[in-house]
């Protein structure tokens, strides 16, 4: 290889890199929160996984923005999926959810942490049980992305 060839190399590896670390956290709140209808804090207990899509229903416990229709949303959201038949999968998950209202009415999530792609945990931001008391408490008005 080239001296001159080499460096571009090593430059593009190096962009390469930066914009994949990018990635392994997760997508940026600013922009979750931008892009969401409604971002809750809920819980979901099982879903149902096929090669096209995951649906499962998220029991909120919280709503943070935006407004949904009750206690509970129904979320279809499509993917391609690991599992080759449709399968109930029991697996409990607690987090932020980032809504999008989909066709028809439906809900769908935002994907929240690219980096779990094909996976209902790239689909959430895991959060701990109940309110945060102590230091970690914030008020009322508190602007969401800082909540």
């Amino acid at each position: 290889m080239r001296r001159g060839n080499a460096s571009r190399f090593v430059t593009r590896m190096a962009v390469a890199c930066v914009v994949s670390a990018t990635w392994l956290h997760g997508a940026g709140l600013e922009y979750l929160t931008a892009h969401a209808d409604a971002v809750v804090v809920g819980s979901v207990t099982n879903r149902m996984e096929g090669p096209r899509q995951v649906s499962f229903t998220i029991d909120v416990e919280r709503v943070l923005s935006g407004s949904v229709p009750g206690p509970v949303v129904t979320v279809i959201h499509p993917w391609a999926g690991l599992l080759r038949r449709p399968s109930r999968v029991e697996q409990p998950l607690y987090g932020f959810w980032f809504l999008s209202r989909g066709p028809a009415g439906a809900w769908d999530v935002l994907v929240a942490r690219p980096s779990l792609f094909r996976t209902a945990l790239g689909l959430f931001l895991p959060a701990s049980h109940g309110r945060p008391s102590g230091p970690y408490a914030y008020p009322a008005g508190t602007p969401l992305v800082d909540v």
